[in-house]
């Protein structure tokens, strides 16, 4: 079951030289924060943030916001995540490109990058959304807000592992597959609360570990699997695991921040293997 529902829906697709030039310009002119990884041998060796302060036809020039100078090894590669304005809306930028480049002036750091090929983005939704499967978010734990029987009172109801599998994740939310024959299954409908926790593992850096809380959008049989129930849930508020008692919202539609490079990372790791 899990192998078809690995597809990736991201929308990748080839562009032409203007319509990359265009986006690009459009970061530059309007000094959008771009967030890059740096990544060497399949890993991220730096976490950064730049602005891009000019392109042309063969190269990228980013201007990074740093105080000291960091070490790129040859051949590393730079991953970037930004965000750009389109009918009102924000859209979700992202490329990976080998780095040609780098230099100091002025006590400034900079980096020249290739200019890419394509630039993926989403224009139908404000977060990306890619498959995930459980070995990748390691112990996520899923509880359900119930009414006991014969009280008010509330109390949280935990969805027992065998009884859900995940389809897919953004940083804004995520969409899970649960089992219908699980009795916790007739308790869910839109408008339940859900409290997640999970850790979201980094190649070299210690994980992402976050709570969640989050509410049901849609829940339907699954058209595929009538045996399965389709569950799409959106994150209200979160918290770092290691800092629970403060909960921050989320004020737009861009989703927890902190889960963004975490998305970008898988995305450019299953990019740099389908190269290979």
């Amino acid at each position: 079951m899990t192998s078809s529902l690995n597809k990736m829906v991201v929308s990748v697709s080839e562009q032409s030289t203007k319509s990359i030039h265009s986006t690009l310009s459009y970061a530059q002119a309007h000094k959008t924060l771009i967030y890059v990884d740096i990544i060497h041998e399949g890993k991220t060796i730096h976490q950064v943030r730049v602005y891009c302060i000019d392109h042309n036809k063969s190269i990228v020039r980013l201007f990074i916001q740093t105080k000291q100078e960091i070490k790129i090894p040859q051949n590393a590669e730079a991953s970037l995540l930004f965000y750009i304005e389109k009918e009102g809306k924000q859209v979700p930028c992202n490329f990976i490109s080998g780095i040609k480049n780098s230099f100091v002036h002025n006590s400034l750091f900079f980096i020249d990058i290739a200019i890419p090929h394509y630039i993926g983005h989403s224009q139908r939704r404000n977060c990306v959304r890619i498959p995930i499967t459980k070995r990748e978010i390691p112990n996520l734990k899923i509880w359900v807000e119930s009414h006991g029987e014969n009280s008010d009172q509330l109390q949280w109801v935990a969805i027992q592992d065998e009884d859900f599998d995940i389809v897919d994740l953004s940083t804004g939310g995520m969409l899970f597959l649960i089992n219908g024959e699980a009795p916790i299954s007739k308790k869910l409908k839109e408008g339940s609360k859900l409290l997640l926790t999970g850790i979201f593992p980094y190649e070299k850096k210690e994980p992402l570990c976050l709570s969640m809380l989050s509410t049901v959008r849609r829940y339907a049989r699954n058209a595929q699997n009538p045996e399965w129930y389709s569950m799409g849930i959106r994150f209200i508020r979160w918290a770092y695991l290691e800092n629970y008692s403060t909960w921050n919202s989320i004020p737009d539609d861009n989703g927890i921040p902190p889960l963004s490079n975490w998305v970008f990372q898988v995305m450019a790791n299953r990019k740099r293997s389908q190269e290979i």
